[in-house]
């Protein structure tokens, strides 16, 4: 077994810490659901370089008060540090490879997990994990800290399959409102 396989596998089991993704997708039959195996969100998220995206992501995400206010007072990630990014890795992996049932069930898992978190942040601007704005720099540091990634640890992209992904992406972002 090759050194990149075994990283893989180690990342794998590291961040599979919540519900199976896509447990249930062969009953769903020829379903690719948003994508397919011909996109280039198949080919950026499938490989391992997208586990570095998404902790950059998460730092991007910090950067911002009201999600990081969102994150410190109605997150369990001190306790949990990884569980944050296994639900996210569990949201991306339903969202790219699962069937539609798949991603409108992973839609409604977000929303209800988001939906209690609210509050003021420390410069005193009310925040809903649920609103569009804070949505929106979430599932944008996500889709550029993806592609990134992808383009620094597995190859560089052509300006078209840059601009298929963030495209693709988008379809995510307006899935979520």
């Amino acid at each position: 077994m090759g050194l990149k396989t075994r990283v893989t596998a180690k990342v794998v089991d590291l961040f599979s810490h919540s519900e199976k993704p896509l447990e249930h997708t062969d009953q769903y039959g020829g379903d690719h659901g948003l994508f397919g195996p011909d996109s280039i969100s198949w080919e950026v998220l499938g490989d391992v370089s997208s586990f570095v995206g998404g902790i950059r992501a998460l730092l991007i995400q910090a950067a911002h008060p009201e999600v990081a206010a969102g994150v410190a007072e109605h997150s369990a990630y001190r306790e949990d540090p990884l569980g944050r990014l296994s639900r996210t890795a569990f949201y991306v992996t339903s969202m790219t490879y699962g069937a539609i049932p798949e991603t409108d069930h992973a839609v409604e898992m977000v929303r209800r997990a988001h939906a209690g978190v609210s509050g003021v942040s420390e410069r005193g601007r009310p925040y809903s994990a649920n609103s569009p704005e804070y949505g929106a720099w979430v599932h944008n540091t996500l889709t550029d800290s993806f592609l990134h990634a992808f383009q620094v640890f597995k190859r560089p992209t052509t300006e078209e399959e840059a601009d298929r992904f963030v495209a693709e992406q988008s379809i995510i972002g307006e899935k979520m409102g």
